[in-house]
This record gives C-alpha cells, structure tokens and sequence, in this order.
C-alpha cells in the first residue's frame, strides 16, 4: 500500500475505532462534591515577611454543598497547628479534617500551590488528597479569596493576624475506566 493511499483512508479507519468505542458509561465517572463558604485563618504572632514559627488556626465553613452521590449539604473545617511561615512562603503542607454534615469525615492532604491577585482580591489555591475517610483517594482542590489590602498588614510591627474571606471546595473522585474494546478485524 502507498502512502498515499494509507492518507486517503486514514478518515475512514479513524471513524471505524470511533464507533467501535465503548459507550459514554464505560468512560471514566467522577464522584465529585462541590461546596463554597467562608474562612477565617489567625495567625500568632502576626505573619510578617520574614519567616517564623506561628500558631495558625483555620476556621472553614462550607455552607452549600452539592454532592451528586451523597447526601452532603455542608462542611466544615478547624485547624490548630503551628508553622514556620510568612507573608512570602506561606506554602506549608497541611493536613485537615474536614467534618460532613452527614456525619461522616474526610482527612485531606493540602499544598498550597499559588497567589493569584485578580482585582482586589488575593486568591490562594490549595492542591491535595483525601487520605482517608468519605471520598478516600479523591483530588482536593481548595480557592480561598481575601481582600489584597489586607495584606499590607504584613508590613506593620504587628504583622497580618488574621484573614476573612470566601472559599470553595472541589474533590472528585476518579473511578477507573473500564477498558475499551478492540476493534473488530
């Protein structure tokens, strides 16, 4: 066979392997759970631009959740733990339980990845896994918003204390494809 003519029936072969594929179901589903609501995070000592050890909580409230395989209408989320961070560096890892009001519980790893400045709001991205719990194995990602001016309190002998903000929250969860047919000679 030439090339030329492996070129001509090249649309014919491609549409062939398209409708011998398997169904849009056999294809990979996500179980997933969507929420937004508020944070508040304090920091002890302030944070400044330089880093130091300091008392961090986070208070994360999920008040709308959409969950299309649970019951799931809200969430939240407390965190007490102390770091080496700044203003600069604030990407330590973190781990977090993340409390379901169907009484169920999620633990999620955390890294934060960036800062966004979009308008006047700072936007912090997490990225990480459910370890264990409801969605075990499921991707997190978390966005939270603050107002940028907040952040000039880094600069101040006092340093940034405290944040309030929106937040949301996605986890999917990836169930395995089935595998695909082969094409039939």
């Amino acid at each position: 066979m030439s090339p030329r003519h492996l070129l001509s029936i090249l649309p014919a072969l491609l549409a062939a392997v398209l409708l011998h594929a398997a169904p849009a179901s056999a294809q990979v589903q996500l179980t997933d759970i969507t929420c937004k609501g508020t944070v508040k995070q304090t920091w002890t000592p302030g944070l400044k631009v330089l880093p130091a050890d300091v008392r961090y909580t986070n208070d994360t409230d999920f008040t709308e959740c959409t969950s299309a395989s649970t019951g799931i209408t809200s969430g939240r989320i407390r965190v007490d733990a102390t770091f080496n961070n700044s203003c600069l560096a604030n990407i330590e890892r973190v781990e977090a339980v993340i409390e379901w009001s169907d009484g169920s519980e999620s633990t999620v790893s955390l890294l934060g990845i960036g800062v966004n400045v979009v308008g006047n709001l700072q936007i912090f991205t997490s990225l990480g896994r459910v370890t264990s719990g409801q969605f075990e194995g499921g991707l997190v990602s978390l966005t939270n918003a603050f107002a940028a001016r907040d952040f000039l309190a880094c600069l101040t002998p006092m340093g940034l204390r405290a944040l309030q903000g929106r937040t949301a929250l996605i986890i999917n969860t990836p169930s395995l494809p089935t595998p695909l047919p082969l094409p039939q000679p």
